[in-house]
């Protein structure tokens, strides 16, 4: 990945075998020059307004060196289905590899109640003793590695350690080595359960939501049959606990996308709240939610100015090695993905906690998704198995879609919930991202 700016020789060789790459996003500087970014390659070129006229409106390709140039960079290609045929073969690499990854709910009880959970309308169930040994059965047969991350998620996960530690004890026994990453509100992290992680996980990491701050905080959660006073006073020792045990603490604020001015004064002010903890082990993060059936009248142009302004936002708070070229792409959400999402790896599994088993967490409250349980094992067959697992791009938009390898045709959970697909606007937002990177990066590579 590199910028270059490009200057032409006139030397007539007409090159017939090449064409333009379909995956060029293209966007005019201010200087008047135009930044060119193959979103397949990463390739950053800046061309003059001759040059870019030459190319991409007269597809003149006759000059030898600046024409091997832009093949070499990806702009040009000799065989655009090829191309795509190769981000095929990746994605069918990233899909069938076996991954060590499940998710699992211990309970899907919870003793908050958000207005915009996504699991309304499940069974309130907690994972039995019985349950969580066919769970355990199931995990040493389907993962025969001794190493395996568990992502814990609910309802409220830590509602139910008896289910956590019965399920974390027979692994450990039959040498499993464990990760795990935790989703939690916080309400119910205790010392007990933290050094519980400390002894039986090799790496633990934690995901708390604090949606707002004092009371606006409280009103959100809707805590029930809790005894601490200040649901928001707690939550906050409780993240500073955690960290002080030495496990890092991602804490989210969910944020409706029209509310994004809302979300960074919480964020500033968490930021404040959080200022005497070691910044190594906490990050504070934006997250937009949605909700289901409801629909806000917001123009084009004002969605823009707000995905512009939480770019702004998250390019200002994200840990990032501004030396390493992948995460300069990264910052400013050009860079290419392997596959549509971590759940269309075939190994990837979230079970629920009556044993059920489906390919993404937000399809659990609808039955017809399940694609098998924890005693009879998985359907292939299933077709949201299937779809899921499909490496081809099937999808006729997104075949010819110039921001295929960036979104690899979007969430598969909403395709499936919504029939959508929720990242087509990067059409619209991409080059202005790919302006700003430009600007922002003044030295040639």
């Amino acid at each position: 990945m590199g910028r270059r700016v490009l200057y032409s020789s006139v030397l007539i060789l007409k090159l017939k075998t090449m064409e333009l790459s379909k995956f060029n996003i293209c966007t005019k500087l201010e200087s008047g020059n135009y930044a060119v970014f193959n979103s397949l390659s990463t390739s950053v070129v800046e061309l003059t307004e001759d040059l870019y006229n030459q190319i991409f409106i007269n597809k003149n390709y006759s000059d030898e060196e600046l024409s091997s140039t832009l093949l070499e960079l990806g702009i040009l290609t000799a065989d655009n289905e090829q191309d795509l045929a190769e981000i095929e073969q990746v994605r069918k690499k990233e899909i069938e590899k076996r991954e060590q990854i499940v998710t699992i709910f211990s309970t899907n009880r919870c003793n908050a109640r958000c207005y915009y959970c996504f699991e309304k309308g499940i069974n309130s169930n907690h994972m039995s003793e019985s349950t969580a040994d066919d769970v355990v059965k199931f995990l040493m047969n389907f993962y025969p590695e001794k190493k395996l991350s568990i992502k814990w998620f609910g309802g409220e996960p830590l509602l139910n350690m008896p289910a956590i530690e019965r399920i974390t004890h027979y692994l450990v026994k039959n040498g499993y080595i464990l990760s795990t990453h935790v989703t939690t509100n916080g309400s119910l992290i205790s010392k007990d359960i933290l050094n519980f992680f400390k002894r039986d996980y090799e790496t633990t990491t934690f995901q708390i939501t604090i949606d707002d701050i004092g009371d606006r905080y409280n009103l959100i959660k809707r805590y029930t049959n809790t005894s601490f006073e200040d649901p928001f006073q707690h939550i906050v020792e409780n993240c500073k606990m955690t960290m002080n045990f030495g496990f890092h603490v991602s804490i989210r604020i969910n944020h409706l996308f029209h509310e994004l001015d809302k979300g960074i004064k919480i964020h500033k002010q968490l930021q404040e709240i959080f200022g005497d903890c070691d910044p190594e082990k906490y990050i504070i993060y934006l997250a937009i939610i949605t909700l289901p059936n409801k629909a806000f009248n917001i123009s084009k142009e004002e969605r823009l100015q707000i995905m512009m302004k939480a770019r702004e936002f998250n390019k200002r708070n994200k840990n990032l090695d501004k030396t390493d070229p992948k995460y300069q792409l990264y910052s400013y959400d050009l860079l290419p993905k392997l596959s549509p999402c971590s759940a269309s790896n075939r190994y990837n599994l979230t079970i629920t906690a009556d044993g059920d088993i489906f390919k993404c967490h937000r399809l659990v409250q609808y039955p017809q998704y399940r694609i098998g349980t924890v005693t009879t094992g998985i359907d292939v067959e299933h077709e949201c198995f299937k779809f899921f697992c499909n490496w081809k791009v099937t999808d006729i938009q997104c075949r010819n879609c110039k921001m295929l390898p960036l979104c690899q045709g979007s969430c598969l959970a909403i395709k499936v919930l919504e029939n959508s697909k929720i990242d087509c606007e990067m059409k619209d937002y991409i080059p202005l991202f790919l302006k700003e990177y430009m600007e922002d990066n003044t030295q040639y590579g």
